[in-house]
């Protein structure tokens, strides 16, 4: 088995803090065969105390590239993934104020373990193929990271032959270290700003004098109704029609007075 790095991210009641949580789990062959520990493939070389750092990627508004990066030290790596620590973000480390609350969308989450190579690997020029020296080092993995070449994504890897392939064609001939990069991606809707406003107008209409009474009453059932859809359709993968509820209901929230 290889190890399958997993996360998972959370938004304080408040709306002001954004919390990634490394949710892998130490190995067992029966219950978590993916997991981080001594026994993982290759064997001694993928549990927690091994992991030498790591990257979190933040997409905002349905961006194709990460609006913000963050850097992990070994440290900070290592705590995540033995689930004594979560990554926790304001506004304040995005620009705003740590007081600020986060706007309503849909996030994707990028976050990457690295791990030092176990040896050296080998590159021939003209050759798109990478050939390590330690068995299974690239099991499961996203990336390979080559030391002064640079950072490539992994097409395939032969565990057999003990070859990487990647999508670029070396220039070099040459031995070298290298690291090698699991990761994994969660989504989140962030719905404090919407959750709050609905609450609002429901309690305002129970004692509301508007003339149009019932149809503010059905345009709030709407929206309730449609509020619901946004974890249904995130659980169903369908993050963009998630997001298009969002900027529906953020329109709703909008309006002033009895929103009829």
């Amino acid at each position: 088995m290889a190890l399958i790095t997993k996360s998972s991210s959370s938004l304080s009641t408040n709306g002001k803090v954004l919390s990634l949580s490394d949710i892998t789990g130490n190995y067992n062959v029966t219950t978590n065969p993916g997991g981080y520990g001594a026994s993982q493939t290759p064997a001694g070389l993928r549990e927690i105390a091994d992991i030498d750092g790591g990257n979190l990627d933040f997409y905002f508004n349905g961006s194709t590239n990460p609006d913000y990066t963050f850097t992990l030290t070994n440290v900070i790596a290592q705590g995540l993934a033995s689930g004594s620590s979560t990554y926790d973000l304001t506004m304040g480390d995005l620009g705003g104020s740590s007081d600020d609350v986060f706007d309503d969308q849909v996030i994707k989450m990028v976050y990457q373990v690295i791990f030092d190579g176990a040896d050296t690997c080998f590159l021939t020029s003209g050759q798109s193929t990478i050939q390590l020296q330690s068995p299974n080092d690239a099991l499961g993995a996203k990336y390979i990271n080559i030391d002064t070449v640079g950072l490539f994504e992994i097409l395939s890897y032969n565990a057999s032959t003990n070859i990487v392939t990647i999508d670029t064609e070396m220039t070099i001939t040459d031995e070298l270290q290298y690291q090698i990069y699991y990761e994994s991606t969660n989504y989140l809707a962030l719905t404090h700003n919407i959750l709050k406003c609905i609450h609002s107008n429901i309690a305002e209409l129970a004692c509301s004098t508007c003339s149009c009474k019932e149809r503010a009453l059905e345009k709030t059932t709407e929206a309730l109704m449609q509020y619901f859809g946004i974890e249904t359709n995130m659980d169903k993968g369908n993050y963009n029609c998630a997001q298009e509820i969002i900027d529906s209901l953020t329109i709703y929230c909008g309006k002033d007075g009895c929103n009829c």
